[in-house]
């Protein structure tokens, strides 16, 4: 009877170590995008200047990929129909995903729907100033009328005296 010797697992993880994320470089016409659907050996992307890219993956990375809707990836833009082609680069794990949210390079439409309202929330200053001029306009008619009615009330009291 032969006994296996127990293995370790390889690279646990530390949340204290620190973490490497690669950037994207605009010299090498590359972008952050978020993954919409997958065609095999295909991706839609979502990037983060604004378009949808049909992505190709090159051979060397076709076998190893495991991705899914959602995830974080770096395309590299096509020289020849750049706003609807890209190459898949790289897929970041969700500690670099958080890093990449934190220095602002990766809004979700979520996140850019939060920032609009907080924005539309406060209003701007000239109309607040002109808000309050209507209502000083406003208190200034009710204390005409106000007087007014105090007159009627004055005769009143006049007539009781009397």
């Amino acid at each position: 009877m032969a006994y296996y010797k127990k293995r370790k697992k390889h690279g646990s993880f530390d949340p204290n170590a620190p973490v490497r994320v690669r950037m994207p470089r605009k010299e090498n016409r590359e972008v952050l995008g978020i993954i919409i659907e997958h065609y095999g050996t295909k991706l839609l992307v979502e990037c983060m200047d604004g378009y949808t890219r049909l992505c190709r993956v090159p051979g060397k990375i076709r076998y190893k990929l495991r991705v899914k809707p959602g995830d974080v990836i770096l395309v590299q833009k096509w020289p020849v129909q750049e706003n609807e082609k890209g190459d898949y680069l790289y897929k970041y794990r969700p500690n670099q995903v958080n890093i990449l949210r934190r220095k602002g390079l990766l809004t979700t439409e979520s996140e850019e729907a939060e920032q609009s309202e907080e924005k539309s929330e406060t209003p701007p200053e000239l109309p607040e100033k002109e808000a309050e001029n209507k209502s000083e306009e406003a208190t200034k008619e009710k204390g005409d009328t106000a007087d007014g009615s105090e007159k009627t009330e004055s005769e009143g009291e006049n007539s009781v005296d009397a």
